[in-house]
């Protein structure tokens, strides 16, 4: 087959599949499809020049049936490895890494590839993932954020910090000396009351047994402050899946192994202490980040 006929062939088999995943510019009037499907098309066809292997990707990809369940548990895995099929397939493998950046304001890396790996998928720019009739929330593997309130301009935080807990942020662990300094200030100045003041400030969303709990969570960790941003930010991050009503929430990485952390389970510590890291923002500053006080940042804990 001369080369003319081999790209019309690599052409029309590529617009089947799209047509099948419903992920073809036809079918979506939009920037980010239209530069996806640029990109499989033309990157593709000439990796399968090297590796030979471009349709037999195509063959795997245009089927539901081909292709694995969403993850309805936690799980820690890469853009190569989702479709156990394509593991070996160079043709892929030379091209997931720029179709996973394919990107545009209001759409994070890896969205469209995810759609494209995954069964059942329904893009659309109501959710970031929709799929198997569960909606997904994806962020950024190197930090995204986590709010608590609808309010964007809701500022509350710094003026807190400062009258009960005289600018000592409790969340800021990267830092021994820091950290020191806290707990030597709170040996001297804590109280529960201190805590629940700025809580309840901050947090004015919670009823009164969400702050106790709270309160007991920040008062037992004091000295901690790794774990007190787990257990207060997976709290910042149920207030979230509120506001934004997500089943599952997933934080993509587009490079070198393309890493992928699906989590279902928020409260499955184990896993989340090893793979995600959070950060609650005890401290405005001159933040502007576009959401209000309260939030949290998470981020994915990169293994060797």
């Amino acid at each position: 087959m001369n080369l003319k006929n081999l790209k019309k062939d690599w052409e029309d088999s590529v617009d089947t599949m799209f047509k099948n995943r419903n992920l073809h510019p036809d079918q979506h009037n939009t920037v980010i499809i239209n530069t996806f499907y640029t990109t499989f098309l033309k990157d593709g066809f000439w990796e399968h020049m090297d590796y030979g292997d471009g349709f037999e990707m195509i063959d795997i990809l245009a089927f539901d049936s081909n292709l694995p369940e969403i993850p309805t548990e936690n799980v820690r895995t890469t853009i190569y490895d989702i479709v156990p099929e394509l593991k070996n397939n160079g043709t892929f493998k030379a091209i997931a890494e720029r179709l996973t950046n394919v990107r545009m304001k209001g759409v994070g890396v890896a969205e469209i590839l995810l759609h494209l790996l995954y069964k059942d998928s329904d893009f659309n720019f109501e959710h970031d993932f929709v799929v198997s009739d569960m909606n997904g929330e994806i962020k950024k593997f190197e930090g995204g954020c986590l709010k608590s309130t609808k309010l964007a301009n809701f500022r509350q935080t710094d003026k807190s910090l400062k009258l009960y807990f005289d600018n000592h942020d409790f969340f800021q662990s990267h830092k021994k000396s820091i950290v020191n300094e806290n707990i030597q200030w709170w040996t001297n100045n804590g109280s529960e009351d201190r805590v629940r003041g700025y809580l309840s400030e901050v947090y004015p969303m919670l009823d009164n047994n969400q702050l106790d709990t709270w309160v007991d969570m920040f008062l037992n960790n004091i000295g901690s402050p790794k774990r007190l941003n787990y257990l207060i930010g997976k709290e910042i991050y149920k207030l979230y899946q509120k506001i934004d009503t997500f089943d599952f929430f997933v934080l993509t990485k587009p490079s070198k192994n393309l890493d992928v952390i699906f989590i279902s389970d928020v409260d499955d510590e184990d896993f989340i202490m090893k793979n995600v890291s959070f950060r609650v923002m005890g401290r405005r500053g001159g933040d502007t980040n576009a959401v209000g006080d309260g939030y949290a940042k998470i981020k994915g804990v990169n293994i060797k």
